[in-house]
């Protein structure tokens, strides 16, 4: 063999060995590229599948607390204040601010991590709105007291009654205001 054909032998086995690699390394980038881009995917599908998760728990607790907030405001104006109406109206209030306020940290870090800051303050706003509608609920205990526990009214006094309305009304707007700006913020 001369020094040409064996330099030219030399050449196409170097290309056939280059093409072999080439091919092989355009394999190995698109496995390691189509692994990549399924986990990107699976972790995007994952993400959305939580938010909405998360947005459909927090959406329900507090709607159903602004539910039994505006309930409480409407028994209080329409005097609908006898122990029998009453019973009903405190379990229900008690039990949505309870489940609202048991999970507010666990909400809190969710709106942060999933929505951002903006919506994490809102939400913030919004619990602070909740406790302030709850400490004047909790101005009529000793109504309620009166009337379910004791028994020594039959329904709230009518002046009592229209002292807390004047804060109650306030307290329950600031409560829904702030819980659709906090829905406009996490859609």
């Amino acid at each position: 063999m001369t020094a040409a054909a064996w330099w030219q032998a030399f050449i196409d086995s170097i290309k056939s060995q280059t093409a072999t690699w080439l091919v092989g390394f355009v394999i190995a980038l698109l496995t390691l590229f189509s692994a990549k881009i399924t986990e990107n995917i699976r972790l995007a599908l994952n993400h959305a599948d939580l938010v909405s998760k998360y947005y459909e728990e927090l959406a329900e607790n507090l709607s159903e607390y602004r539910f039994q907030a505006e309930l409480t405001v409407e028994f209080v104006e329409r005097g609908w204040t006898t122990a029998y109406t009453l019973e009903t109206l405190i379990k229900e209030y008690n039990e949505s601010v309870t489940k609202l306020r048991k999970k507010e940290w666990v909400y809190q870090s969710w709106i942060r991590r999933y929505w951002g800051e903006r919506p994490a303050i809102a939400f913030d706003q919004c619990m602070d709105a909740v406790k302030a509608f709850d400490s004047e609920v909790h101005h009529l205990n000793d109504e309620i007291e009166a009337v379910v526990i004791t028994k020594k009214k039959e329904k709230f006094d009518p002046g009592i009654a229209d002292a807390a309305l004047t804060r109650l009304k306030p307290a329950l707007a600031a409560l829904q205001k702030c819980s659709t700006n906090l829905n406009r913020e996490l859609e």
